[in-house]
């Protein structure tokens, strides 16, 4: 390699009831300075360098999933400077183990979460155990009720260096309820909604102990649109005709909490 000897295996495996990838690679770096561009140039690199990924999913019996997960690179410059697709578009990069039971409308989940990357913001979890509710109807089906509960120990590290502060392991709870009535006006479809949403943290930035309460209701609106066009032929692409389908779409919404983001630990992005 242009700037020294590198090397690295990619791994890709498949069966019936397990699936993974893996990633090793390693380079000594002749250069010992990264650039991404005019703004930042001639950035400090280690002469030894490199990264370790394995990814792992598995069927087990009585409807479980198991998920396995580990990701560590040597500095916080080396993915974007050798695998900048990875980079950009990857998923988060994350050491973990994640289980998961789903039957019909519910899944139970249990998360044991570490962070290996001291220059990323994470949360860590030992564990996290949630249960989820998809779509129960009600009624009928005129209403249908959605939930996602959460309660653990958990711990917010910021990025070194980071804006940040990082808070101590804490027990936290938080649980999310929605109920939805699906309704019809002619070609639009309307969903009147409320939701509601309670949160507990053993520890937030100033210290102590809080609550949070939020409510919610609205409606979302939604109709179709499209056009097909007839004289569309391409056999470079394989088309014959094409459909252009528009979904636009209006949310309206009241809602209202005390306690400003801010003011708690981001242990999950929303």
């Amino acid at each position: 390699y242009e700037r020294g000897l590198a090397s690295g295996v990619d791994l890709k495996y498949a069966r019936e009831q397990y699936s993974g990838y893996a990633k090793v690679y390693g380079i000594i770096d002749r250069d010992g300075e990264d650039s991404f561009g005019d703004e930042r140039e001639d950035i400090e690199a280690d002469e030894y360098r490199g990264m370790v990924m394995a990814r792992h999913k598995q069927l087990l019996p009585a409807d479980w999933q198991l998920q396995l997960e580990l990701y560590y690179y040597c500095d916080e410059n080396f993915l974007e400077q050798f695998f900048p697709g990875e980079f950009y578009a990857g998923k988060e990069r994350e050491t973990l183990a994640y289980a998961k039971k789903q039957q019909d409308h519910w899944a139970f989940t249990a998360l044991v979460q570490a962070r290996l990357l001291r220059f990323e913001a994470q949360t860590e979890s030992l564990p996290d155990l949630g249960f989820h509710l998809i779509g129960y109807p009600l009624l009928d089906g005129l209403l249908t009720v959605f939930s996602e509960s959460h309660v653990g120990m958990k711990r917010f590290l910021d990025a070194r260096g980071g804006p940040l502060e990082s808070s101590r392991w804490m027990p936290r709870a938080d649980s999310r309820g929605e109920l939805d009535a699906a309704l019809h006006a002619g070609p639009v479809n309307l969903t009147p909604y409320a939701t509601g949403r309670v949160s507990w943290w053993d520890d937030y930035p100033s210290g102590g102990k809080t609550c949070r309460l939020l409510g919610q209701v609205g409606l979302r609106a939604n109709t179709h649109l499209w056009r097909v066009y007839d004289d569309v032929n391409s056999r470079t692409w394989n088309l014959h005709r094409l459909r252009h389908v528009v979904t636009p779409e209006v949310v309206a919404f009241l809602g209202d909490t005390r306690t400003e983001p801010t003011k708690l630990f981001p242990m999950e992005e929303d």
